[in-house]
């Protein structure tokens, strides 16, 4: 048993996300909604440090620059029109928790020179410097 102070809900490729804090690790957690199997509410008092306005992560956005992978994708002007990209850039800013999972779920290849090779990996994040520490 878990009990969490909720204070946002997120959608991210299709999966819903909720944010909030866990009083058992006692810090903000993501939590896929999917694996929530039984909830109930619990009429307590909510402390500051649980409050929404304490999450740091929660309000740092990441800027997100996407480009088709150079390696992978055989035409990816196709790929930019048909999601309506200018310049053949998807550009995002992404609340920082969201970052990781948002990637994954894209399918993102991380590397630095775009190594990763296969069907799976559609996207090359241009940005990288600037995301991955």
């Amino acid at each position: 048993t878990m009990t969490i102070v909720p204070h946002a809900l997120a959608d991210v490729a299709g999966h819903r996300y909720l944010r909030a804090f866990s009083r058992l690790t006692e810090e903000f957690e993501t939590f896929e909604l999917r694996w929530i199997h039984d909830a109930r509410s619990v009429q307590k008092a909510v402390f500051g440090y649980e409050q929404a306005r304490e999450d740091l992560q929660w309000s740092t956005r990441i800027s997100l620059e996407l480009v088709a992978h150079p390696d992978n994708v055989e035409n990816p002007e196709a790929l930019a029109r048909s999601l309506g990209l200018i310049d053949g850039v998807w550009r995002a800013n992404v609340r920082s928790p969201l970052v990781e999972i948002l990637l994954e779920n894209l399918g993102v290849d991380l590397t630095k020179a775009h190594k990763l090779r296969g069907h799976k990996y559609l996207w090359w994040l241009r940005n990288h410097a600037d995301v991955v520490k």
